[in-house]
């Protein structure tokens, strides 16, 4: 897939349900782009210039695997990431700050259950020259068995010391203590891991109520 936008203001809504890849380029733009992928590999390349652009990225597959790299001038980018699998998930994501004045804001979550391995690898780089910028990154995995595990690897690269930048990653299990508030509400183990998924997944994500539904069984 091949997008570009030029001064423009708009929401879209993508859906994208089989291997390759995208490369979008925006500019002078407000954008917000809400894509959804599905039992698919994808490499997503961005060119941001002068742009702010929210990306609402909801990746619904057991097997999943996704690349990503964006350049930033002068631009800023807020980029929310929510994966649910059983098996295994990849994420890799570069953001490139080029000039001064961009800012980039990453949150990723993942729920991982039975054997999931999860990999996220985030890097932010701030080169030299670009002052005034920012990079921020949260990466999050719940684990909803014992056998769930994670790989995260949060990278700040900073060669300019007028930034702002920071980076955290967890990884948390549902305890038993958890589960056990659930069930004195009436509920059964397997619909208290289901209301967890869901209560995390369908934030701005309320459209793909059936397909979220459909993938935790």
């Amino acid at each position: 897939m091949n997008k570009e936008y030029k001064n423009q203001s708009l929401v879209e809504n993508l859906e994208i349900n089989s291997d390759g890849e995208d490369n979008i380029e925006i500019n002078h733009s407000e954008v917000e782009l809400n894509l959804k992928y599905e039992n698919c590999e994808r490499k997503l390349n961005f060119i941001l210039n002068k742009t702010k652009l929210d990306i609402n990225i909801l990746v619904l597959s057991n097997e999943s695997e996704m690349n990503s790299n964006i350049d930033l001038y002068s631009s800023d980018i807020d980029i929310n990431c929510k994966t649910y699998t059983k098996k295994n998930a990849f994420k890799k994501l570069k953001i490139n700050h080029l000039t001064s004045t961009t800012n980039s804001n990453i949150n990723c979550l993942a729920i991982g259950d039975d054997e999931a391995k999860i990999t996220f690898e985030v890097e932010s780089v701030i080169l030299e020259k670009c002052e005034n910028s920012s990079a921020h990154q949260k990466t999050k995995v719940i684990a909803l068995s014992e056998k769930v595990t994670a790989d995260l690897k949060p990278i700040l690269k900073i060669e300019n010391h007028k930034v702002m930048g920071s980076h955290s990653a967890t990884f948390s299990k549902i305890t038993d203590r958890e589960i056990y508030y659930m069930l004195t509400r009436g509920l059964n183990e397997k619909q208290a891991k289901k209301l967890i998924v869901k209560s995390n997944l369908l934030v701005n994500n309320e459209r793909y109520y059936d397909k979220i539904e459909e993938l935790i069984g």
